[in-house]
């Protein structure tokens, strides 16, 4: 299947609201092919469950399935979960499934949650997700992350070999914030290198001035998580000294 978002295309204002799973308010991906371009928009999107998980609410990322934004935006999305809440704006979590962001903006995407929420902009799990170029994860000014919910437009980064991909240059100043698991070690890289169909360790000059470091969070307990104590280690290997 293949889907092209381009021009002044857009998906917007639909909502999944369920007692069971929701998956993918505006779009959920599996064996698919997208790309999103232009002006076109995946905006006011919801997945909400009023019982378990909801998540990836603008777009979810399924088996097998490659997501090329170049422009447009993906904004004001909301995954809602009974219980946890994952990817407000694009959930991207299956095997084989990459998303490469080379221009436009994901931007004021949120989470709502009665346990925990994790990745307000993106959530990334067993998947790829290679930024280049103009692409940028916007953090919202004054968002926070509370009991309940997360506005801040954060990228989430559920473990260790899973780290955001970096090709080339990054042009905008911030380009994104980082969240982590609170089991997190310092010595597992969050940025690494991509040279089109693989991805390497940073030695020296990873782009860790593109990203703010958010928050840690705990799945297993509920409630506001502790700020990231570390500092980027200045080597520019793309990891964290200390947690």
């Amino acid at each position: 299947v293949t889907l092209t978002l381009d021009e002044n295309a857009e998906i917007s204002d639909n909502h999944q609201i369920t007692s069971g799973d929701a998956q993918g308010g505006g779009i959920f991906a599996q064996y698919a092919n997208i790309t999103l371009s232009g002006n076109a928009k995946i905006a006011n999107n919801s997945a909400e469950s009023t019982s378990s998980y909801g998540r990836g609410g603008g777009v979810e990322l399924g088996n097998a399935s490659t997501f090329t934004m170049s422009g447009g935006e993906i904004s004001g999305n909301l995954a809602k979960g009974g219980a946890h809440a994952r990817g407000g704006g694009v959930f991207i979590d299956a095997n084989s499934a990459t998303f490469t962001m080379s221009g436009g903006e994901i931007k004021n995407n949120k989470l709502e949650f009665a346990t925990y929420g994790t990745g307000s902009g993106v959530f990334l799990g067993s998947s790829s997700f290679i930024l280049t170029g103009s692409a940028k994860v916007t953090p919202r000014t004054g968002g926070a992350y509370t009991a309940t919910a997360d506005d801040r437009n954060s990228i989430y980064l559920s473990g260790s070999s899973y780290p955001l991909c970096i090709q080339g240059t990054l042009s905008e100043s911030t380009v994104g914030l980082i969240d982590l698991p609170s089991t997190w070690g310092p010595a597992n890289p969050l940025l690494r290198s991509w040279n089109g169909s693989a991805a390497s360790a940073f030695t020296s000059d990873a782009p860790t001035d593109k990203f703010d470091l958010g928050v840690k969070i705990n799945t297993a307990n509920t409630g506001i998580q502790p700020g990231i104590s570390g500092t980027w280690n200045v080597s520019g290997n793309g990891t964290i000294d200390t947690l």
